[in-house]
């Protein structure tokens, strides 16, 4: 505590090999950065000597990595600076606003090994505004996703302000889980301009149990494709982020397997499909042969041209999904000792 630039190695004998549990609580605890074998000690030393080498002669790339992320903030708080400005020109033109939306959208798909996502995004000529975005933890094991859907372009420029005054590492630290973050969303967007009402869901992806940690707002679907069946998830209802906040967000865990894809999509899709026979359950049965996620999500594409074809859509329409590999216990990250003899 004294020397909080310190680095603290343990070196046990390796006889403490003999027990793996009690080894590999003695991995995890927090006290120490790192344990040592007294027979290979030496290596080790030598390792971290190396990396802290590539570490001082990284620092200049660092520092200019830093001056472009001073720049990204400052552009950030002059996109928010005049947000208010923007949603009078969105409300009076459909086309800008269908523009603004194509390139705030994310284009990539977390780097998280034995994970894909996969997306579509189909403006409207009503009043709405739907977003998502999804948000890289870095660690290569977690990542954040977010769908929206607001009842007017005014919505979702509120929401879209609250969104760009927050930074990645509040996702890491402030906001530890997904309920945290919508009641911050909720807060942020009760405090700005008259809200009509925004359905929203967040969610949080931890790779290395397959687990979702999500917390929705208002009413957004999801559904789960599992063993070639389709099955909707429930979820803990909250109302929509309003003028009027609320205090409590309830969250959701669900816990996934490999093979697994889930579907979420915004209230344009279900109005789209409302009046066919069946409904949404009906369409998600007739393409659960596809034999990949690409493949089901460029069938319910076309549905939806052809849908398009007999009238107009009123509400933007986004349709994301998040495919977990079917080997994806055999990809997860796993510690490993060698010995050496």
């Amino acid at each position: 505590a004294q020397y909080p630039h310190s680095w603290l190695v343990l070196m046990v004998e390796d006889r403490w090999l003999s027990d793996p549990s009690l080894y590999q609580l003695l991995l995890s605890s927090p006290d120490k950065d790192d344990v040592w074998l007294a027979s290979s000690w030496e290596n080790s030393f030598w390792l971290n000597l190396q990396r802290a080498v590539q570490n001082r002669a990284s620092r200049s790339r660092e520092r200019l990595l830093q001056k472009e992320l001073e720049q990204i903030k400052l552009a950030q708080e002059t996109l928010i600076a005049t947000s208010a400005a923007l949603v009078e020109k969105m409300e009076k033109s459909t086309a800008l606003t269908q523009e603004t939306h194509r390139k705030l959208y994310p284009r990539f798909s977390p780097d998280v090994a034995g994970v894909e996502v996969l997306s579509k995004y189909l403006p409207a000529s009503g009043p709405g505004g739907d977003y998502f975005d999804l948000f890289e933890y870095g660690d290569k094991r977690r990542f954040g996703f977010l769908i929206a859907d607001s009842r007017t372009h005014q919505s979702a420029a509120s929401l879209l302000s609250a969104l760009l005054s927050v930074r990645l590492d509040d996702l890491r630290a402030r906001f530890a889980d997904s309920a945290t973050f919508v009641q911050h969303l909720g807060a942020a967007v009760a405090t700005s301009q008259p809200v009509t009402g925004i359905s929203l869901l967040y969610g949080v992806f931890d790779r290395a149990s397959l687990e979702m940690d999500l917390c929705c707002a208002g009413s957004v679907s999801l559904w789960l494709w599992r063993s070639g069946d389709w099955s909707p998830l429930a979820l803990h209802q909250n109302p929509e982020l309003t003028s009027a906040p609320k205090e409590q967000w309830l969250p959701t865990r669900i816990a996934l397997k490999p093979g697994d894809t889930v579907f979420l999509f915004s209230d344009g899709f279900q109005k789209r499909f409302e009046s066919r026979k069946g409904g949404v359950p009906a369409l998600l049965k007739s393409i659960a042969d596809s034999k990949s996620p690409a493949e089901a999500r460029n069938r319910l594409v076309a549905e939806i041209a052809l849908e398009g074809e007999r009238s107009e859509a009123q509400d933007d329409l986004t349709l994301l999904f998040i495919c977990v590999d079917a080997k994806a216990h055999s990809l997860r990250p796993v510690a490993t000792l060698v010995h050496s003899k």
